[in-house]
Order: structure tokens, then sequence, then C-alpha cells
């Protein structure tokens, strides 16, 4: 990722979520096609990184969505997903937001899957 967080703008509609970045390139996962949601912690070890990135993930051959935590209308992304994602896990975003090790951080995923969420000790992907 490349550019001021800020820069990166992302939004949604009632059909889907949106990321355009700062080259104006734009991507998108319809709601219905989203299996899971994930935050990487990047540990600090590039000054250059965004210390977050947000990635919603879409079922194959649907796109997903690829932001830093910095980026403009994220916090909103936020509320949206904890509204229509059932069991979103609020409190890994916290740990996440004060981890200092380069981890993922699992925040949801698609119950058909067969994978439940994690429990507390086990929010940590890698």
């Amino acid at each position: 990722m490349s550019g001021n967080e800020k820069e990166y703008i992302v939004a949604f509609d009632d059909s889907s979520a949106y990321c355009t970045r700062p080259d104006a390139s734009t991507e998108h996962v319809n709601w219905n096609d989203i299996v899971k949601v994930t935050i990487e912690a990047t540990g600090g070890e590039n000054e250059e990184a965004p210390a977050h990135v947000w990635i919603i993930w879409g079922r194959e051959n649907a796109s997903g969505c690829v932001y830093p935590g910095g980026a403009t209308g994220a916090e909103l992304m936020l509320l949206e997903l904890r509204n229509r994602l059932d069991k979103f896990d609020v409190g890994a975003v916290g740990e996440a937001m004060k981890s200092d090790k380069n981890q993922t951080w699992l925040l949801w995923q698609e119950p058909d899957t067969g994978t439940n969420i994690p429990e507390d000790e086990d929010r940590v992907v890698n």
C-alpha cells in the first residue's frame, strides 16, 4: 500500500462495500459474497506501511476490499460491518489495534464454512 492512508476511501451502499485507492482504482465486494473479515497488524515493521490493514474477503471469483485502518470512512465501515455481520468480533478489533506484533486477526467468518470464530485466546490467525 502506498500513499497517505486518508487517500484511501471506503464506502458502502445497500448491496456492496467499496474501497477507492489513491490511483482511483476501486475494489468492491457484495455483502452476500463476504466470507471473512481480517485485520493484519504490521507491528510497525515499515514506517511507510500502515499499522493495520483491513481485508474484506470475497467468495471465490468475487472481489474483496483491502484498505488501511486510517482510510477515510474506515470508522463508518467498521460500524456497518458490525451491523451486517452477525457475531462480528469487536473485541478482536480492539486487540488488533493495541497489537505491536505482526499478526492477522480474524474478526468474522461466514458460518457456512464450517469454521467458527475463534475464542479469545485463538483470535490470532498467525
